[in-house]
């Protein structure tokens, strides 16, 4: 699996500075045949969405043998506010229509764990949990 698009670019390589409602993942389908290809997709897509409440139907809802769209609400610290043009959903895209070629690992941490390095604050990562972890990010 490899992290691709827009939240990739906030995320891993810090070009962009934005808060992203979507996710957008390449599988590696290489040796895989279809149905493989499709439960794969399946097994990502609820493991990454457990805890998230999942919005059956939604317009942006689309999915296939090859690729997976769907729509789920995230818990919010609050609902009071304007929060601009953030959207309370989070777009999860999973495809495996080409080679996502070339990759490389990237630690990504939260926010919060950004914050506490920055401040030198690295001792609360380990107590409340905060340590970063690698994923494979699209690379140019």
């Amino acid at each position: 699996m490899v992290f691709k698009g827009g939240t990739s670019l906030s995320k891993a390589y810090k070009i962009i500075d934005r808060f992203s409602e979507d996710v957008d993942l390449a599988f590696i389908s290489d040796g895989y045949s279809g149905n493989q290809v499709k439960k794969y997709l399946g097994e990502v897509e609820k493991e990454i969405s457990n805890g998230l409440e999942y919005l059956k139907g939604d317009e942006k809802e689309s999915k296939g043998s090859s690729y997976r769209k769907t729509v789920y609400k995230y818990p919010r610290a609050t609902n009071e506010g304007d929060f601009g043009q953030a959207s309370p959903q989070l777009l999860l895209e999973i495809n495996s229509f080409t080679t996502p070629e070339p990759f490389k690992q990237i630690k990504l941490n939260s926010i919060v764990a950004e914050f506490l390095l920055e401040h030198g604050r690295s001792d609360l990562l380990e107590e409340f949990k905060l340590n970063g972890f690698y994923v494979n990010v699209l690379f140019s």
